[in-house]
């Protein structure tokens, strides 16, 4: 998704509508009065259906960002792998740093939030261009970059490669689409000075999991579905979707206790080897999607290389586990 041709204050006003509406998407769905605009939107339009059913895609919303998959900062960055935190913090600092306010029970690290957030900064750009206030666009310009840079980047590569594998295709299109925007917004914020830079200590370092004696399944399945330690996001239904593939059980719970569940099964059932190559098979996907995106989009490697690395260190310890167990 790219914006040629553009005057910079036409192409900040094309951002700033295009994050609006994303934001709204991922936070509410394509409800009734945001079809039309979603329908108007290249790329978008082929993934909605003719005649949508409100109540359908409310459920289908629901059940990919409510039960499944957590569209959260603090999620995919924070090594608690819970809401809120130090990570939600940060970003409500850079919100409040700029002046914009969230009310929303959604949590301000909500990736719809952090897309609002861009189209708010984009209009700033815009009406400081229209008012010839150099200095000010330049401001504007400078906090969108350190917005993608501390705090959307670092976790966009996962979040979209996570909503692929969910199979939904209107929030396929959108989530690729996304990272089109970004990625073309990011290039415009080279043409002026460096790309952003990915920081060094871009994911929290992993603990020593296999280091410790007292390391069992509980502490293998916390590992496992906390996405900066493990590189991937382990979704309830990819849990039971192994769980279904192995014919062993998997209860109830969080996707943490539904994961234990599942490894204990496993154990009795005599499927726990398969169950650590099924795990295999998937951080191999996982790594070789990374690998992909870097191909497509280098100048933003250095946000993805990380997850990669995570990704594929995952593989090797399955590889530990399954030797030791």
């Amino acid at each position: 998704m790219t914006t040629p041709d553009l005057t910079p204050a036409s192409a900040a006003l094309a951002r700033e509508r295009t994050y609006r509406l994303f934001g709204r998407l991922y936070l509410r769905g394509p409800s009734p009065s945001l079809l039309p605009l979603a329908r108007a939107l290249p790329g978008l339009a082929d993934a909605v259906p003719a005649e949508a059913d409100p109540d359908a895609t409310a459920a289908e919303h629901h059940r990919l960002f409510r039960f499944n998959l957590f569209p959260h900062q603090s999620i995919f960055l924070d090594p608690a792998g819970l809401l809120g935190g130090a990570e939600s913090d940060r970003v409500r600092q850079s919100y409040r740093q700029s002046g914009y306010a969230v009310d929303d029970d959604a949590g301000p690290d909500h990736v719809g939030h952090e897309l609002d957030f861009l189209a708010f900064l984009c209009n700033a750009e815009r009406e400081a261009l229209e008012e010839g206030e150099a200095v000010a666009a330049r401001r504007a310009r400078q906090r969108q970059r350190h917005f993608l840079q501390g705090h959307l980047l670092p976790w966009l590569f996962p979040l979209v490669l996570a909503v692929r594998r969910q199979g939904y295709p209107f929030y396929i299109a959108l989530a690729d689409l996304t990272l089109e925007l970004v990625y073309d917004h990011a290039l415009s914020l080279g043409r002026e000075s460096a790309l952003p830079e990915a920081s060094e200590d871009l994911l929290p370092e992993p603990p020593p999991l296999l280091e410790k004696s007292e390391t069992g399944l509980k502490e293998i399945a916390a590992y496992l579905v906390t996405p900066p330690y493990a590189g991937l996001f382990l979704t309830r239904d990819a849990i039971g979707r192994l769980g279904h593939e192995l014919d062993v059980p998997w209860g109830f719970g969080d996707r943490q206790q539904t994961l234990v569940n599942l490894l204990r099964s496993a154990a009795q059932y005599d499927a726990f080897p398969a169950l650590i190559r099924a795990l295999q098979e998937m951080a191999g996907e996982w790594a070789a999607a990374y690998e992909r995106r870097q191909e497509q989009m280098p100048e933003l490697a250095p946000f993805c290389r990380p997850w990669q690395a995570r990704v594929e260190e995952t593989a090797r310890l399955l590889t530990e586990i399954r030797a030791k167990m």
